[in-house]
């Protein structure tokens, strides 16, 4: 069997946040001139193709590929780090809440990772729980940082204690040290590993047992 562990997916529609929350510069995607664009508040962040947000397109790169199982996260762009809590969790919450009906219509192509607002730890920890319990996800991806906080800094530790208790992987990305999204070439995601258990392994067997 052939996973493919990151692959991200955002939705083909998303409330523009910038307007809602009045304040900041949140992702929402427009489409416009035949091309899907990012838009960061009022400008074009990154044009993408359709198999960013259509699972048609992405099943048809899946066959071609012979790629049997995807593994969804959301971009980590739209971590939302930077907001305030309460409308980071809000976000958090839709895009889990997409990755998860992805999955339910293709449970034998998709599985997927939940996102969530490390800025806040309880409403990480609720939504974490809820991506297990509800979602059924076997795990979370999280970012290098939080606004420039370390993983290792003892702050996140009851978050830790909590995926331990749930039984929650974690598949880490590669942030900048404001929290945002870069290019960079470390850490897990970008070597194929992840942090969590004993080892990517573990996820991958996770996945063939459907749990």
């Amino acid at each position: 069997m052939k996973i493919d562990i990151h692959t991200h997916i955002m939705p083909e529609k998303m409330p523009n946040w910038t307007n809602k929350f009045g304040y900041g510069e949140f992702i929402h995607l427009e489409h416009r001139n035949c091309q899907a664009c990012m838009m960061k508040a009022d400008k074009v962040f990154r044009v993408v193709e359709e198999n960013c947000f259509k699972e048609e397109a992405r099943l048809k790169d899946m066959d071609e590929t012979e790629v049997d199982v995807q593994v969804l996260s959301t971009i980590p762009v739209l971590f939302n780090y930077w907001a305030k809590a309460a409308d980071g969790h809000e976000t958090s919450r839709f895009f889990n809440d997409h990755i998860a009906e992805t999955v339910s219509r293709q449970p034998k192509r998709f599985t997927g990772l939940g996102t969530v607002p490390l800025q806040d730890i309880d409403l990480a920890i609720k939504e974490l729980e809820r991506c297990r319990q509800e979602l059924k996800m076997p795990g979370v991806q999280i970012g290098s940082n939080i606004n420039g906080m370390n993983l290792s800094d003892p702050a996140l530790f009851p978050f830790y204690e909590a995926a331990e208790k749930t039984g929650c992987r974690h598949f880490c990305t590669s942030l900048g040290n404001d929290g945002r999204n870069t290019d960079g070439k470390i850490l897990a995601a970008l070597a194929g590993g992840y942090a969590g258990g004993n080892g990517k392994s573990d996820l991958f067997d996770d996945i063939r047992r459907g749990v």
